[in-house]
């Protein structure tokens, strides 16, 4: 009996103690929990136990005062913790009874500190709370002698806002008052250039008129010249030549007449056209300030000059027309005088026989 218990406190003279955890999240575990936790045999964390691999606690815990625990850190640096869920120890097993009224102590020293903690937090505060009203009331003071002095710029501001808002108000009113006069007055020079227009196309058409009954005249002078000229070359025959001058040099006086009246009808178109083109750029400088009306009445000048451009066209080729027409009628005027030059010389010959 004595060999069997040497070898067995040889053995335990191995173990070795622990009494505090390594860690806040470290925590006690009993062998059989140990064994259960990492699926090993209770035998294998004893010998490991008995060899000091695995530091024990000294102090057995439990109501029969015969559990031992060990440390889970402890252990799982040898096996790996696989379940803890296959744990059956409950709190009442581990319950170190021994260490409770020291753990007491400990927990009264430090709820006594946490008091003197809190009373000097308590006072600390109290002070603070002082020093804030102080400060606050002394920065109300301040803020509110700048929220009047703020108060008093902001109304001299407004007033001066106010006025300068009046003033451009009444600003506002003449330029508009400006603007409707101006308007009246563009109206007003847009009705008078109408008016002159108006004068222009009654102009243009007197003379249209005018030309009309010139070229009846005209008409009338040849168709008397031929009928002359018809019945002096029944009668004459001698005299062409010189009766051929004669009508030549009218003829010659009939083209200088009508090249001058051509002359001064282009002149007169010529000078109508500036008078357009001027009218014209006076209405586009005042389309930039005028309504949609004075563009209107651009529009229907344009168009006018447009038409009167036309009848110029028309009366240029009217007269291109008569000249045409003048060339064989004046040679034939021309003839025809030449013979009637001559009857009327056999007349004065055979009446002076």
């Amino acid at each position: 009996m004595e060999e069997a218990a040497q070898p067995a406190k040889e053995q335990r003279s191995h173990e070795r103690y622990v009494e505090e955890l390594a860690g806040p999240d470290d925590y006690w575990m009993t062998l059989t929990d140990s064994a259960r936790a990492t699926r090993r045999q209770e035998v294998t964390i004893r010998r490991w136990v008995a060899s000091g691999e695995l530091p024990v606690r000294r102090y057995r815990v439990g109501l029969n005062k015969r559990t031992r625990q060990v440390r889970a850190s402890d252990l799982a640096n040898l096996t790996p913790i696989i379940d803890t869920s296959a744990m059956i120890s409950g709190e009442e097993g581990q319950l170190n009874l021994i260490n409770i009224p020291a753990e007491q102590a400990a927990i009264r020293a430090e709820h006594q500190q946490m008091l003197n903690e809190v009373a000097g937090l308590r006072e600390a505060l109290a002070e603070y709370r002082q020093a804030i009203e102080l400060a606050m009331e002394k920065h109300w003071e301040r803020w509110q002698q700048a929220l009047d002095v703020v108060q008093e710029v902001f109304n001299h501001r407004l007033t001066q806002h106010q006025q300068v808002i009046e003033g451009q108000q009444q600003m506002l009113e003449q330029v508009r008052t400006e603007l409707l006069e101006r308007l009246s007055r563009q109206e007003e020079t847009a009705q008078q250039h109408q008016q002159q227009l108006e004068e222009l196309r009654a102009a243009l058409t007197a003379q249209g008129e005018h030309l009309q009954a010139y070229r009846h005249e005209v008409d009338g002078m040849l168709a008397k010249l031929r009928h002359e000229v018809e019945q002096h070359l029944e009668t004459q025959g001698a005299s062409i030549t010189e009766a051929k001058e004669t009508l030549a040099r009218r003829l010659d006086s009939l083209g200088v007449r009508l090249e001058a009246l051509e002359h001064t009808w282009q002149e007169q178109g010529k000078q109508q056209q500036q008078e357009m083109q001027t009218m014209r750029k006076q209405f586009q400088q005042e389309q930039e300030a005028i309504t949609q009306q004075v563009a209107a009445l651009a529009t229907q000048i344009a168009e006018q000059q447009l038409h009167q451009e036309q009848a110029r066209q028309q009366l240029l080729g009217q007269f291109a027309r008569l000249q045409e027409q003048f060339v064989v009628p004046n040679q034939q005027r021309q003839h025809s005088g030449t013979e009637r030059r001559l009857q009327e010389q056999k007349e004065g010959e055979s009446t002076e026989h």
